[in-house]
This record gives structure tokens, sequence and C-alpha cells, in this order.
């Protein structure tokens, strides 16, 4: 979980106002670039980063297990055997 943490702050730091991705950006061009990413944009980048590993592992494993099932009832086991 502390990773996890880590990682949600080195985003913060990198996608703030004055942070290291708007300093890159400034010293390409000539205005600041992420003037538009607001508070509530940056929050949802980071909960969709920080949390669709662990959407994506559950639906693997679902289906993972569908496939599981779906082959025992193929092969012939009762639904009861199968699950």
């Amino acid at each position: 979980m502390d990773i996890i943490l880590l990682r949600v702050y080195a985003w913060i730091a990198i996608l703030k106002t004055n942070g290291l991705l708007n300093a890159v950006l400034l010293d390409l061009g000539d205005q600041p670039a992420l003037g538009d990413f607001t508070n509530r944009s940056r929050g949802v980048f980071e909960r969709t980063y920080t949390y669709l590993p662990f959407g994506i592992a559950l639906v693997c494993r679902a289906l993972r297990n569908q496939i599981v099932v779906s082959g025992a009832e193929d092969l012939g086991a009762s639904p009861w055997v199968s699950f």
C-alpha cells in the first residue's frame, strides 16, 4: 500500500501547476501548458492510474474462473462438481 501512495505523490509532483512536466513544457514553449489541467482532472488521472491494474486483475481472474468452469462442463463434469 505504501508504494501506491508513493506513486500518487510522484504524479502530483509531476502534474501540479509548477511541477516537472509543466516546467519542461514551458521551456519548449512560451505559455503554461497545464493551465487547464485542473485538480479534478489530476485526481481522476491519478485514481485511474492507481486502481486500473487492480480492476484488470479482478476481471482477468473472473474470466479465468469462467473458462475453467466452462472447460469442466465440456469434459462432462456436473455443475456442482465444476463449481
